[in-house]
């Protein structure tokens, strides 16, 4: 009997200014995809009045 073993998707931060480097935050997020792990970025948190 053969074992299926499920690849895991790590969560990669991708962290930098971003304006500037929003080129290479790309690359580097569809690298991270390519790689079948999760980009995440301060884009997807959103700012908020409480403390961290």
């Amino acid at each position: 009997m053969s074992t299926i073993k499920k690849k895991q998707h790590i969560p990669i931060f991708i962290s930098s200014t971003f304006e500037d480097m929003l080129l290479y935050r790309e690359a580097a997020a569809n690298a991270i995809l390519n790689l079948e792990h999760v980009a995440k970025g301060m884009e997807i948190f959103g700012a908020s009045p409480e403390t961290p």
